[in-house]
């Protein structure tokens, strides 16, 4: 089946935001950047890919992963991770191959297929620094985001051993792409969902 585009946003500006330490971090250093998103598709859609533009400050040596979370507060303001991720990505991205400024280069981190969002619900993607080698203020790898995003989620990050989100309007470029198994309809009810068509 072909993979369909779940949410996204995408930012016209190359503002960066810099990870500094191996996630997850115990200090003030953040380790991850992610954003809350919506299954906007009418359908049950299996988890295949999450695309973040990515670029670097110096020289890091080390890799990154991108996880998937449930959400708690509000998606918009203080939506943050919650949990252990529903999933880790399949693959990482090396340092090492991300061009220095400005962020214009979008990177995949893919995923199994087998964790299912559904249709309408809320969730977290993370970008975070899986192992490094070498990082720090001068050498470190960096995601794009608006400082007055129009998207109607919120950004958010850890450090200090635990999650936080961002200031109002802020966005990280993120897109999170899945394979529709079950398009979903409404119960009569307006309360109940119900598949009204299922795929293979």
């Amino acid at each position: 089946m072909v993979d369909v585009l779940l949410d996204s946003y995408t930012s016209s500006y190359s503002t960066l935001i810099c990870l500094y330490a191996v996630h997850p971090s115990s200090t003030g250093l953040v380790s991850s950047e992610g954003q809350c998103f919506t299954n906007n598709q009418p359908c049950n859609a299996y988890l295949k890919s999450a695309k973040f533009i990515l670029a670097k400050v110096g020289d890091p040596r080390g890799f990154l992963k991108a996880a998937v979370y449930n959400i708690t507060g509000t998606c918009g303001t203080t939506g943050i991770p919650t949990g252990a991720p529903l999933e880790v990505s399949t693959n990482s991205i090396s340092m090492l191959t991300l061009p220095t400024e400005p962020a214009t280069a979008q990177f995949t981190f893919n995923f199994s297929g087998t964790t299912l969002l559904v249709s309408g619900t809320l969730y977290v993607i993370q970008v975070y620094v899986y192992s490094a080698t070498v990082l720090d203020y001068s050498n470190c790898p960096c995601t794009r985001y608006d400082m007055g995003g129009g998207d109607d989620g919120n950004r958010s990050y850890y450090n200090w051993s635990a999650w936080h989100y961002g200031l109002a309007k802020q966005e990280i470029a993120f897109e999170v792409w899945g394979e529709c198994r079950a398009k979903v309809g409404l119960h009569p009810s307006k309360a109940l969902p119900i598949i009204i068509d299922a795929g293979s």
